[in-house]
């Protein structure tokens, strides 16, 4: 009976090897690298995110919770005077702000006060403007200089004159070869040779996000809509991007602008000037776990760290050197299956060992199951193929 048996799962793998099930290799989600915290079951929550200055990440939750990552452990600051939504990180200090005052704290060093506004001037916002810091109260919009305790002003009644004396709020703001470009609620302006003007004819609403790349010298603008382009040296040629969704991120890769918004991650490619969503895969576990991107911090190393609602995930670009195909009996499920073993086909291709099956994978991706059951190894020599299954050794 054994024997029995055993000859008819041999005749059976026969089958299922000259006529194997083919299945179409199905194009998967980007690959995200899974961080150690992630395999040890770890959680990484954050509403910001900044690159340390000698490497590593900080990360603000929600929960005011300031630590450091360094790739394997956490360095958590305690007693800290400011909010996740009300504080900034540039040259390797924190900035916030508290009534009329700004302040700013190195890690591990004391808190010093940097400027005080009128008394009646509270700091409602400030920024990373790039190559200096930024704040404004409801009266003055203040931008940084090469002294980090001396900042010009700017009335905000300068701004409302362009825009029929509606109230206006500064949102962000980015220092360019070219001036200051300044984001608000109403639109885009810009501050060069103390002369301020109204950026564009096209009222796209309220300016969320600003980025600037210095090799192309382009202006990238996240507003409540959408993104759009804007080459500082020839502003005819902006592009807007409709996307129906309030931009919360951007960031820049040597590819692609990133960016992040309360409903997805898009990339827009730089030369083609083509933009996709990334695709969700709720099957992968160190995926993007979330729809809402908070932050997007590029490392550099064409790695991007990217704060969602669901954790931190962390995506390299070297990723693109890898094609990844399913080899899952199942079409409708996105999700690979654990790999016991990859073997090099000398007659082209490679056999994958899965804990329910065996496959043939083509050059071209495509997979074909040639056993379905536990496989623990295999040989072959030439068109001869021998398999050490749960059910006996079969050739």
């Amino acid at each position: 009976m054994v024997f029995a048996r055993s000859i008819f799962t041999c005749l059976f793998t026969a089958f299922l090897f000259l006529c194997p099930l083919s299945l179409k290799a199905k194009e998967l989600p980007p690959v995200f690298y899974p961080l150690s915290l992630q395999t040890n079951g770890q959680f990484l929550a954050a509403k910001q995110l900044f690159p340390g200055v000698e490497g590593g990440l900080w990360s603000i939750d929600v929960h005011n919770r300031v630590r450091f990552y360094d790739g394997t452990r956490f360095i958590e600051l305690e007693n800290l005077a400011f909010e996740y939504n009300d504080v900034t990180f540039f040259e390797g200090q924190f900035w916030y702000a508290k009534a009329n005052k700004l302040f700013s704290k190195k890690p591990f060093g004391d808190v010093e006060k940097v400027y005080t506004t009128k008394l009646t001037e509270h700091i409602q916002s400030l920024g990373n403007g790039g190559e200096h810091i930024w704040f404004a109260t409801d009266q003055h919009l203040f931008l940084g200089s090469d002294s980090s305790s001396r900042f010009e002003s700017i009335e905000i009644k300068a701004f409302e004159r362009f825009y029929g004396g509606v109230g206006v709020s500064v949102t962000a703001a980015i220092d360019t070869p070219d001036g200051w470009y300044i984001g608000t609620n109403v639109g885009l302006y810009r501050w060069q040779n103390d002369s301020l003007s109204y950026v564009g004819k096209t009222h796209r609403g309220q300016v969320s996000r600003l980025l600037v790349e210095p090799q192309s010298n382009t202006l990238v603008i996240g507003y409540h809509s959408g993104v759009e382009t804007l080459p500082i040296d020839n502003i005819g040629e902006r592009q807007f991007f409709p996307l129906g969704q309030h931009v919360l991120a951007l960031e820049s890769s040597a590819t692609h602008f990133w960016v992040g918004t309360e409903q997805g991650l898009y990339l827009l490619d730089k030369e083609s000037k083509e933009i996709k969503r990334v695709e969700f895969n709720p099957h992968d576990e160190f995926g993007l776990a979330g729809e809402k991107i908070y932050a997007l911090v590029a490392d550099g190393e064409l790695g991007m760290w990217i704060a969602t609602n669901n954790g931190v995930r962390y995506f390299s670009e070297y990723g693109s050197l890898f094609k990844r195909s399913s080899v899952s009996i199942d079409e409708n499920l996105n999700r690979l299956e654990p790999k016991l073993e990859v073997m090099d086909n000398p007659l082209g291709g490679y056999w994958v060992i899965t804990g329910s099956a065996l496959y043939s994978v083509d050059e071209q991706g495509e997979s074909a199951m040639v056993f379905w059951g536990a496989v623990t190894s295999l040989a072959q020599r030439e068109q001869e193929l021998w398999l050490a299954t749960d059910r006996g050794s079969c050739i």
